[in-house]
């Protein structure tokens, strides 16, 4: 219907800068244009099952033009999203400028046919904010932004969302990603894909099903219950967070002491109380019983007022300095510097003193010259020296770099010794502790293999059980995933990615040292146990494994410096521990994401498994953190459906990839023939998860690399999966 819009750049322009004028249907063309058609280049950010493109006007002013994707934003949540934004006009709210509802036709290959298909687009369009989402900026008390910059934020997020009561609408999705900022840093609430507007004599409502994000969402989300409280909760999450740099229950004398050494000392004792008066409502909000919680965004406004009256030139004072603290060159929604800047002060505490940095011998053992880690280019090269293997942590040199520009490495193993570290380092074993470990590498101890070799269980001097990966001979290939599995790990630090403690590299043998996951493979859980055990017996059980297995995979792709591409994730490569926590392992094939590369990859190396292996990736020879992507996919549907990857399916003559079998029914709403018939028929709120679920594996395997999701949205998702699968029926 928007098509045969005739407004212009002109037209949006005024839109832009006359907030009187009211947000108006879009034609497609004009947002294809001003985004120079969705380009790559101009995508700013993700998330919500959305991406954000940054559009330029030919006046040179930008606009955010959100894409919305067909698979998860039905009609009505896009219908509820722009009834919210057209009724709302405040400071603290992002402003919205019009809508647009298309259809575009696009050729197509499917099942081995060239077809074209309708392709329906759901856009919005809002003011660009430069300085991205609020959640860029959460810390501690000891850095990042500074106190009146957090009270203008609180100060702000409560007055947005006090207009939002006010004018009967309810969030429901309150978040610090949902939290924008100006250049300014006035926080501007955005993302109404999940909010409800009451009638003028409603004050609760009962609803079906309430997704949010877990972590934010009120305790009473399980009686799916609707109040204005509901988004109280929230806001006290976020409150406290602000704080702290975490969420939580927080002592109010914790808080103060935290902030009492950072304060201006000419205006200590007014801050001090602000931050306690903050404390407090943050706590009050976060109450379980709705009950106990601020009757009213209005009453927290009032406290937040009286405090703000002690000192009535505060507001000046934010004003004067609104700059951010650290200086970000580039003015992209979702973008700062100042997460980079708390990424290394994270470094320095973690890391008080380099000692030596060497390089262990390699093939040809001759020692090479390197450049130290970055942050640490002020150690002295006379300090350099070479000490046992025992006190190094091992990696592979990336990238360094080297002055002023980047220079490549060679594949030399480089040791660090950390002193006064808060982390534990890598462990040097003997090969005869392992041994007597596992008793000689006896078949008894095996408890899997691979093609580089074999893992035994084996019991340490110390008591400790652990998992020993033994290569089965050396060479090139072996070497590489060698030192590969001991970089990536000793840098992804997280609790879904398998802990190395340490290893073992004399006599020619190849060993590495793991914690012991007690349970085995996700694969082996699915396709090889008879029976099944408890937790991959129930849909709730299945899909958290798949949300921790989604959590160590994002880590990887978005926590590391730089990313790691796993390349081989597959059910094989996915473990359960004693608590059934499932983690990442295997990262012998896995490669850090190198933005100086130009290749991105050896041609002349396959890497992956093949079922799990992306097409894209296995044509192009492009090395992406989206065929992880597309890798986990195939996982979800493999916990979905308990099938094999590859299999004979009663509907096929011939063995068909999982991928071949799932998605058509899927994408015909037909979800229930893909599921596993080994576990319970799915209750109303499990089916409804499980169609979500359904429609997120559909797009991680979609052919087109940088159309599927992230992984951070793959977690997002999954959270809110696990979240309705908890919540118990409603009682009739």
């Amino acid at each position: 219907m928007d098509r045969h819009s005739s407004t212009t750049q002109s037209d949006l322009e005024r839109m832009l800068w006359d907030e009187k004028v009211e947000p108006k249907a879009l034609p497609l063309s004009l947002l294809e244009d001003i985004t120079n058609g969705f380009s790559d280049e101009r995508e700013i950010g993700r998330g919500g099952f959305a991406v954000v493109y940054k559009g330029m006007l030919e006046n040179g002013a930008a606009i955010a033009v959100k894409r919305l994707s067909k698979t998860y934003m039905y009609e009505k949540e896009f219908l509820r999203e722009v009834e919210c934004l057209i009724k709302v006009k405040h400071k603290n709210v992002v402003r919205f400028i019009g809508y647009c509802v298309d259809s575009q036709g696009r050729a197509d290959s499917y099942n081995g046919k060239f077809v074209m298909a309708d392709v329906l687009q759901r856009l919005l369009c809002f003011e660009y904010l430069p300085h991205g989402a609020l959640d860029q900026y959460i810390t501690d008390a000891s850095t990042g932004l500074d106190w009146r910059k957090r009270y203008k934020i609180i100060n702000g997020v409560c007055e947005g969302l006090h207009y939002l009561h006010q004018n009967r609408i309810i969030h429901l999705d309150l978040k610090p990603q949902n939290i924008l900022l100006d250049d300014n840093m006035l926080p501007k609430i955005a993302d109404f894909g999940l909010a409800r507007c009451f009638n003028e004599k409603q004050s609760r409502a009962f609803t079906t099903k309430i997704w949010g994000t877990v972590g934010y969402l009120a305790p009473e989300f399980s009686n799916r219950e609707v109040t204005y409280r509901f988004d109280l909760y929230s806001l006290g999450v976020i409150i406290i967070e602000i704080l702290t740099g975490k969420r939580g229950y927080e002592d109010v004398e914790n808080i103060l002491e935290s902030w009492s050494y950072r304060l201006d000392k000419s205006e200590r004792d007014i801050q001090l109380e602000q931050v306690r008066v903050c404390a407090e409502i943050g706590i009050e909000c976060i109450e379980s019983n709705p009950a106990k919680r601020p009757v009213s965004v209005q009453h927290i406004i009032t406290r937040l007022d009286e405090t703000r009256s002690m000192d009535s030139s505060i507001e000046a004072a934010v004003t004067r300095s609104s700059r951010p603290q650290v200086e970000a060159d580039s003015g992209d929604l979702h973008c700062g510097g100042l997460k980079e800047s708390s990424e290394m002060s994270s470094v320095s505490e973690l890391v008080d003193e380099v000692m030596s940095v060497a390089v262990c011998a390699t093939s040809s053992d001759q020692l090479r010259q390197i450049s130290p880690p970055k942050g640490l280019e002020e150690m002295d090269n006379e300090d350099l020296s070479f000490s046992r293997p025992s006190s190094f942590l091992l990696y592979r040199s990336p990238t360094m770099p080297v002055g002023r520009t980047h220079q490549k490495r060679p594949d030399e193993l480089v040791a660090v010794r950390l002193l006064k570290s808060r982390s534990s380092l890598l462990e040097h074993f003997t090969l005869d502790t392992l041994r007597a470990a596992t008793e000689e590498f006896d078949d008894n101890c095996r408890i899997g293999s691979g093609r580089f070799g074999s893992v035994y269980r084996g019991t340490l001097p110390d008591g400790r059980e652990v998992a020993i990966k033994r290569a089965k001979s050396w060479n090139r290939d072996i070497e590489m995933a060698f030192n590969s599995e001991m970089i990536a790990l000793a840098r992804a630090s997280h609790e879904n990615i398998v802990c190395l403690l340490g290893c073992c590299s004399e006599s020619g043998e190849c060993v590495l040292v793991y914690e012991l996951m007690i349970n085995g493979t996700l694969y082996d859980q699915l396709h090889k146990r008879s029976p099944m055990a408890a937790p991959v017996l129930w849909w709730r059980g299945r899909l958290t494994i798949a949300l921790h297995a989604a959590r160590g995979i994002e880590y990887m792709h978005v926590h590391t410096v730089p990313p790691i591409i796993h390349r081989d994730i597959k059910s094989a490569n996915i473990l359960l521990g004693n608590l059934w926590i499932a983690k990442v392992t295997n990262l012998g094939q896995s490669s850090v994401l190198n933005p100086l590369d130009d290749n991105g990859d050896n041609p002349q190396k396959q890497w992956g498994t093949a079922g799990y292996k992306d097409p894209e990736y296995y044509r192009l020879q492009h090395m992406m953190d989206k065929s992880d992507v597309y890798s986990f996919g195939v996982v979800l549907l493999e916990l979905m459906s308990g099938c094999h990857v590859v299999q004979r399916y009663a509907e096929s003559v011939m063995p068909k990839n999982i991928v071949d079998f799932a998605v058509p029914h899927i994408v015909a709403d037909d979800v229930a023939r893909v599921l596993d018939p080994r576990l319970p028929t799915p209750t109303s709120h499990e089916a409804e998860a499980l169609a979500y679920v359904g429609y997120l594996a559909a797009d991680c395997v979609g052919p087109i690399g940088h159309e599927r999701p992230s992984m951070t949205e793959v977690v997002d998702a999954l959270e809110r999966a696990v979240a309705a699968c908890s919540t118990p029926p409603v009682s009739p």
